[in-house]
């Protein structure tokens, strides 16, 4: 009920004389034209005044200047509808805290309400290290493999030439962001919109006294390969709700795929003899790092990155080869009580492939569980740049929060589910919400 109402106060404006009033659109930090094919839509099809104020001059001056400067831009109406996307969205409720006379109602879209905690990442130099880490996981295995160099690693199908190259595609689009789209960290900007600044905790202890509606984009799965794809082929480029951004996500399989298969014949070959097993053994184990990194590490990595994971403790085990005499199972000597599973080794006795410098056959030797605590990361819901719970202004209620899912942050100006979305919220068919003016 309590959204029926919003949606009444915010679309009475639009019942009887569209072009009496305006939609405006505000762009992130990027700027451009992300709002182009919606803007478009509802100046001729629904035939509303549609407006795309600019304040790219203004962007590092901070959200006030930038408020400030959109307010040149605006008839003087309490019928406004201000939708926000990113940056802009934070600029509307600006808008609506320093001229609330101008405003009549606001939609964030993947707006930063609680702050960009990538800021974090990139003032503390979180960020380079990290990619830097994960390109090491990928070249562990075949640097060290005399048998495998990248000529003959079947990456080229793919049409990949380098480790490099294979790496700098995983975080195409987050360091593409941070060099195009990211402010200098130090800029007012930068700074009002940092996650925790003290111009957020101002704005984010008001409540606006007009309807208000969170637009939330969730991109269901692998986050940060999708937004690097979208950030390679600009989605609003593309024909009407034709990009896909799945490509990266296949290479990614692809090439983890053969990660595992050289992964699981270092696995048997190590077994071939005692000169071959630490060779084989330390390729089976860089193979499995590269193949972990690609499947499970790049995410955590980069949603750490973004801020969109939290980190666990649980409990879990390993097993160790521990030896002793009279069943004491005193930890065996040194080298030999690892880390092994893991191990296909009998449950008793001295291995001489693995244990070559066992004690006496007479000890008790055998494969034991140790426990221990470990930590884990979580990763949680994000648009590939800000995260679910950033997104979403204090004291919403779950009425006046829209999710589109499957839209990451570039999507949002050409996306299904965006336009389902803003067609619920301004073309609603019941007859309190029916209007004279023609619709798609």
């Amino acid at each position: 009920m309590k959204n029926f109402i919003i949606l009444i106060m915010l679309l009475i404006p639009f019942i009887s004389n569209g072009q009496d009033n305006r939609v405006y659109w505000l762009h992130g930090f990027g700027g451009g034209t992300p709002w182009q094919i919606y803007q478009q839509n509802f100046q001729n099809s629904r035939e509303l005044n549609s407006v795309s104020p600019t304040y790219a001059q203004n962007t590092l001056d901070g959200v006030e200047n930038a408020a400030n400067t959109v307010n040149t831009q605006m008839v003087n109406s309490p019928n406004n509808v201000i939708i926000g996307y990113s940056m802009g969205g934070v600029v509307a409720r600006e808008m609506e805290r320093t001229f609330s006379a101008r405003v009549g109602g606001i939609v964030t879209v993947a707006s930063p309400n609680k702050g960009v905690y990538i800021m974090n990442s990139i003032r503390n130099n979180q960020v380079l290290p990290t990619i830097e880490a994960g390109y090491n996981d990928l070249v562990a295995g075949p640097s060290a493999d005399i048998a495998v160099n990248f000529a003959t690693f079947p990456l080229i199908p793919l049409g990949i030439t380098s480790f490099r190259e294979l790496s700098d595609l995983f975080f195409w689009g987050l360091t593409r962001l941070i060099t195009d789209f990211m402010p200098d960290a130090t800029l007012p900007t930068a700074v009002d919109l940092t996650a925790n600044s003290p111009y957020l905790s101002g704005i984010n202890g008001r409540r606006p006294n007009i309807p208000v509606l969170n637009i939330i984009c969730e991109e269901n799965d692998d986050q940060g390969l999708r937004i690097a794809a979208a950030a390679i082929d600009a989605p609003e480029d593309a024909p009407l709700h034709g990009f896909d951004d799945g490509e990266y996500v296949k290479i990614r399989n692809q090439v983890a795929s053969v990660y595992k298969g050289l992964k699981d014949s270092y696995n048997v070959l190590r077994w071939t003899g005692v000169v071959q097993y630490a060779y084989y053994n330390s390729l089976k184990n860089k193979y499995g790092k590269g193949e972990n990194y690609l499947r499970t590490n790049y995410a955590a990595d980069y949603n750490t990155i973004i801020g969109a994971v939290r980190t666990e403790k649980y409990t879990t085990y390993r097993y160790v080869y521990k030896c002793g005499g009279s069943g004491g199972l005193d930890p065996s000597p040194i080298g030999r009580s690892m880390a092994i599973q893991p191990l296909p080794l009998p449950g008793e006795g001295c291995d001489p492939v693995y244990d070559a410098d066992c004690s006496p056959s007479g000890d008790d030797c055998r494969l034991v569980p140790e426990y221990y605590t470990a930590t884990r990361r979580i990763n949680e819901g994000s648009d590939g740049l800000v995260p679910l719970s950033t997104q979403r202004m204090n004291g919403m209620s779950n009425s006046d929060v829209y999710t589109a899912q499957g839209v990451n942050h570039l999507e949002v100006g050409n996306h299904p589910e965006m336009t389902r979305i803003l067609n619920d919220i301004f073309e609603r068919e019941e007859a309190t919400f029916r209007r004279t003016e023609r619709r798609n």
